[in-house]
C-alpha cells in the first residue's frame, strides 16, 4: 500500500515538473498571443544567436503595442516588428533602410515605453 501511494506521489511531482507554467515570466497582463509569439521566437532560435533581443510594451496611438527588438549582435540590418494586443503586425522598424514611421507617424517619437516584458 506504502508503495502505491509513493508510487503516485512521485508520478504527479513528475508531471508536475514537466509542466511548463504559463506565463511566469511575462507580466500577467500580457496577451496570450504575445506571450506565444515569444515563445516561438526563443524555440526557433534555440542553441543559436538569438535574434529576438527584448520585447516591449509601449503606449502607441492610444493603445498598447509591443516592440519585438532584433539583436543587431545576431542580424546587422533586422527589421523590429510592432504588434497590436491582437498580435496583428502594425508595422517594421529599423533594418536597412531605417525605418522610423509606424501608423503614419515617427514611432519613437510618440511612442511611450511603459514596461519590458521580456528580455534575453
Amino acid at each position: 500500500m506504502i508503495k502505491n501511494i509513493l508510487f503516485v506521489v512521485l508520478l504527479i511531482f513528475s508531471v508536475l515538473a514537466c509542466e511548463k507554467p504559463q506565463n511566469e515570466a511575462y507580466p500577467a497582463d500580457t496577451p496570450d498571443c504575445i506571450v506565444e509569439l515569444i515563445d516561438q521566437e526563443r524555440q526557433l532560435t534555440e542553441g543559436k544567436c538569438q535574434l529576438l533581443k527584448s520585447v516591449k510594451r509601449y503606449q502607441f496611438q492610444s493603445t498598447n503595442v509591443y516592440l519585438f527588438e532584433v539583436d543587431p549582435n545576431c542580424i546587422v540590418d533586422g527589421l523590429s516588428t510592432v504588434y497590436a494586443e491582437n498580435c496583428d503586425v502594425l508595422c517594421q522598424l529599423g533594418g536597412i533602410a531605417g525605418f522610423k514611421v509606424c501608423g503614419g507617424e515617427l514611432f519613437f517619437e510618440n511612442a511611450t515605453l511603459e514596461e519590458t516584458i521580456w528580455t534575453k
